[in-house]
C-alpha cells in the first residue's frame, strides 16, 4: 500500500554547529526520524523546510549576510543539505527549503500551493497559561495545514506497535478508521484499537426532570450498543476492503478527549489518529477543539486529519 506520495517535514534547530546533528533540536529530530520511516514505507518524495521566524527586517539582514562560511544561512543551508544527504543514504528523494515568515503559516501556504499529503513537525509540550495563549507551533501547524498533520513524538521504538484510532461513527470517522488500519498495516502494528466517546450531555436534565435512574441507564445502554452496532460496521466493511487485521472496539463514556487519553493510556499506544474539526476566534479560546486538548497530554505521536483530506484508497 502506498499511503503518501509527497511529505513535509518541518524542522529546527539550536544553534549553529558543525553538524545538522548537533543544530537539530529533540523535537526536530523526532520528525525528521518519522518523516524518513513515513517516506521510506510509502515510497514518498521527502521535503525537509526550516521556516525562520524573522521580521521583514530580520530577514533582510540575514539576507544580506549572504550565505558564506559563518553565517546562519549558510549554517541552516548547510544543515538541510546534511539532512538531504541523510535521506538519499536511504534511497529517498529529498529536497530542502528555507523560508521566512511565521511557521505555522508558511508551512500552510507551502501545503496550500503544492501537492504535500503529510506534514510531519515534532512538539515541544507547552502547558497551563502559556499553552492556552500561546499554543505550540505544533498545534497551530495542525490547525492550519491543509492535509494530514503528523505531531512525533519521542518514542523508545522508531515503529507504531500499537495504534489507537478515534471515531465519532459518522462518514468522516470512517475516513479516520480507513486511515489508521493502513497506517498500522504499514508499520506492522501489533495491537490496533478504535475507540468511540458516548457523551451523556442530557443525564443532569433527565435527573432534575425526575427520570428514573434504570430509565437513563437504558437509555445510555441502549445508545452505546447503537454505535457499537454502527462502528463495527464500518469496521468489517473496510477490514473486508483492505485485506487488514481486525481491530478491537472500545465504546466508553465520558467526553471524547478523557476517552482517547484514557485509551492511549490503557493500550499504550504509540500513535493516536484522530479528526480534526477547527474552530475559530473566541470558540476556539474558551473551548479548543479536541485534537488540540489531547496533544498537550498525549505521550505517544498524534495523526489528524480534516474531512477534506483525500481518501486512501488502497491499492
Amino acid at each position: 500500500m502506498r499511503m503518501y506520495q509527497q511529505v513535509l517535514v518541518g524542522v529546527d534547530f539550536r544553534e549553529i554547529g558543525e553538524q545538522e546533528e548537533e543544530l537539530l533540536t529533540t523535537d526536530a529530530e523526532e520528525a525528521v526520524a518519522r518523516g524518513l520511516l513515513e517516506a521510506e514505507a510509502s515510497g514518498a518524495k521527502l521535503t525537509f523546510v526550516h521556516v525562520f521566524p524573522a521580521s521583514a527586517r530580520m530577514r533582510a539582514h540575514i539576507e544580506d549576510a549572504g550565505d558564506s562560511a559563518g553565517t546562519i544561512l549558510a549554517a541552516v543551508r548547510q544543515a538541510l543539505l546534511n539532512l538531504v544527504k541523510r535521506a538519499e543514504r536511504r534511497r529517498i528523494t529529498a529536497e530542502a527549503r528555507s523560508l521566512f515568515g511565521v511557521p505555522s503559516e508558511a508551512m500552510a501556504e507551502l501545503v496550500a500551493t503544492e501537492s504535500f499529503d503529510l506534514v510531519v513537525v515534532g512538539t515541544r509540550q507547552q502547558r497551563g497559561l502559556r499553552r492556552a495563549l500561546f499554543g505550540s507551533t505544533a498545534s497551530r501547524v495542525m490547525m492550519t495545514c491543509r492535509c494530514p498533520v503528523m505531531i512525533a513524538q519521542h518514542q523508545p521504538r522508531r515503529r507504531f506497535d500499537r495504534v489507537l484510532i478515534a471515531s465519532d461513527g459518522s462518514e468522516f470517522g470512517t475516513q479516520i478508521i480507513r486511515q489508521g488500519l493502513i497506517q498500522a498495516h504499514i508499520n506492522g502494528s501489533r495491537q490496533v484499537e478504535v475507540c468511540h466517546a458516548v457523551v451523556n450531555w442530557f443525564e443532569g436534565r433527565w435527573h432534575r426532570a425526575g427520570l428514573a435512574r434504570a430509565a437513563i441507564e437504558r437509555e445510555h445502554a441502549e445508545e452505546k450498543q447503537a454505535a457499537e452496532a454502527q462502528l463495527q460496521q464500518q469496521i468489517d466493511a473496510l477490514v473486508a476492503e483492505l485485506g487488514v487485521a481486525r481491530p478491537q472496539l472500545v465504546v466508553a463514556t465520558g467526553s471524547p478527549a478523557e476517552v482517547i487519553y484514557q485509551r492511549a493510556q490503557t493500550l499504550g499506544a504509540e500513535l493516536v489518529v484522530m479528526g480534526l474539526v477547527g474552530r475559530g476566534g473566541l470558540q476556539r479560546f474558551w473551548f479548543g477543539n479536541t485534537a488540540e486538548r489531547v496533544l498537550p497530554e498525549l505521550h505517544c505521536s498524534l495523526l489528524t486529519l480534516r474531512p477534506s483530506d483525500p481518501v486512501v484508497v488502497a491499492p
